[in-house]
């Protein structure tokens, strides 16, 4: 079981996650859309981008975005600004999906904003290239 210091962050209505974080859970309300993100099938050596919304539900309490990131080779978020989201405002983040090996990827987007932070799962499955690419990895 969790220590009481943690905090649950919706992630829509379907699921939520957990984040490290003094904050009481009512005084920290971030929805993430869509929950999960599945890129389906896409060809090795192809860059797929999606748009990622995160909406901060709180009618009174401003939420910084201190970071986005990931240690996945296989997902990639855009250049991050470090960005403040009003109180029931929202802001989008760019994820790109980069297969480089066939078959099923996982992986997390790690959100961090000034009250804590949360995992977004992503995942993809790459495909073989129609023009016969792969890719060039650890070539020295």
């Amino acid at each position: 079981e969790k220590p009481s210091k943690y905090v649950n962050l919706k992630r829509d209505s379907k699921s939520s996650v957990e984040s490290s974080s003094k904050i009481a859970p009512s005084k920290l309300s971030l929805t993430i859309s869509p929950s999960y993100l599945d890129f389906g099938n896409k060809p090795l050596c192809t860059l797929s981008i999606e748009t990622v919304n995160i909406i901060n539900k709180s009618p009174d309490q401003e939420i910084d975005l201190t970071l986005v990131s990931t240690d996945s080779i296989h997902f990639h978020t855009t250049l991050f600004k470090q960005t403040t989201i009003p109180p029931l405002g929202n802001t989008n983040i760019s994820v790109g999906y980069l297969p480089r090996i066939l078959g099923s990827v996982d992986a997390s987007i790690i959100i961090q904003t000034n009250l804590g932070h949360t995992l977004y799962n992503v995942k993809g499955q790459g495909t073989l290239n129609p023009f016969k690419l792969f890719p060039f990895i650890g070539a020295k």
